[in-house]
């Protein structure tokens, strides 16, 4: 097996490891909150879309 061979045999090994490691709850807990903020977000461009778009209709009939 060449060099590069058994890195790539490493890598996919460590790969199929992660799969199975054990879920850090700290790492869950703000991944959640980060979703959470996404979210919101989301909603605010959302809403300043909407806003821009009332905005130029306002401005076309000036």
């Amino acid at each position: 097996m060449g060099e590069g061979e058994r890195g790539r045999v490493e890598k996919l090994e460590n790969a199929q490891s992660l799969r199975y490691a054990v879920p850090n709850p700290q790492l869950s807990t703000v991944n959640c909150q980060l979703s959470t903020v996404n979210c919101q977000l989301s909603t605010v461009n959302c809403q300043l879309s909407t806003v821009n778009c009332q905005l130029s209709t306002i401005n076309y009939q000036l």
